[in-house]
């Protein structure tokens, strides 16, 4: 027992050694990785400024260049504010500008840029761009000229048949008892039935609470149909004019809801996402007139060194 006791002891002491040991190189192991991170941190951010001071110091040459580097930058934000923004008018200054920069250029091989560009104005011309402040500023019209919807009254029909049936009870003759209860009779027939012809649906007879109630619907629906001209949103303002255009149909008389169903159809015509045409061929075509010119100019100074690095000729010896 003695000696497994000291056996024990003893392997249990080697795995404790070991394990410190193990323990002592994971932490150098650690620490190493460490030090290998901020390394390799540090040297991303050293290249990073590096690459950032080279770019900065990568400068165009010349003054054609300089052009060239801002018809590109013109084309890119023609292209962002006509596909980000929706802005068409912002878009087509800024090709006319790249346009007027490279007409100042003068080269050959940025014509066929040029020619993209005038096409791409043309097509920007064409997009029919919705007047939304005009459009708010009618539905604010319509907002304020809307009238509550009005009382309706007993046609000439149901006073007719009113008048109708006092003459019936006047036509009654006679003093006797038997003319009296007939008058009574017809009296209280007359008071406990009362009938009424109108010329509207019996559902357009509201009291003055449901026609304040609708005409307080009508100018949020209109409020909204504002508000969702201004956001762009096609979908919403379609689905909010056929509500307006249903609530006036069903409520209101014809010769009252005739205007506002007419102004509402003028309205209805404004495209409020027009169809936005591609405008990134010109980008390209600069891309390509650029690498063009690019290998002209190499061209030229090839031939010049060329020119200037050939001997010249020799005289021929008279014999």
């Amino acid at each position: 027992m003695n000696t497994l006791r000291q056996d024990l002891e003893a392997k249990t002491a080697k795995s404790l050694s070991n394990n410190e040991q193990a323990l002592q190189e994971m932490a150098r192991l650690q620490h190493q990785t460490r030090q290998f991170a901020d390394t390799v941190a540090s040297q991303v951010e050293q290249v990073t400024f590096l690459q950032a001071k080279m770019q900065q110091s990568a400068t165009p040459a010349s003054a054609a260049e300089w052009q060239i580097a801002e018809v590109e930058f013109l084309l890119k934000l023609a292209s962002r504010q006509l596909h980000l923004a929706k802005d068409v008018r912002t878009a087509m200054t800024a090709l006319k500008e790249a346009d007027v920069l490279l007409a100042k250029v003068g080269s050959v091989n940025y014509l066929p840029v040029r020619q993209q560009i005038a096409r791409d104005v043309s097509s920007l011309d064409a997009v029919p761009v919705p007047d939304l402040v005009g459009v708010s500023q009618r539905i604010n019209a319509m907002m304020l000229g809307l009238k509550p919807l009005p009382a309706l009254t007993a046609t000439p029909e149901a006073e007719a048949s009113t008048s109708a049936a006092e003459d019936a009870t006047a036509g009654i003759e006679g003093n006797s008892l038997w003319a009296d209860y007939k008058r009574k009779a017809l009296d209280t027939l007359n008071d406990a039935v009362v009938i009424r012809q109108y010329d509207k649906p019996l559902q357009m007879q509201l009291d003055a609470d449901a026609r304040l109630h609708l005409f307080q619907l009508l100018q949020l629906r209109l409020e909204n149909l504002r508000l969702l001209v201004l956001q762009e949103d096609a979908t919403g303002f379609a689905a909010q004019l056929n509500l307006i255009r249903e609530t006036l149909n069903s409520y209101y008389p014809p010769d009252q809801a005739k205007p506002l169903l007419a102004e509402l159809d003028d309205i209805g015509k404004v495209e409020l996402q027009p169809v936005i045409p591609d405008i990134s061929a010109s980008l390209k075509q600069l891309d390509s007139a650029r690498q063009a010119e690019t290998a002209r100019v190499l061209q030229e100074q090839s031939t010049q060194d060329s020119a200037t690095d050939s001997p010249p000729p020799r005289k021929r010896l008279m014999q």
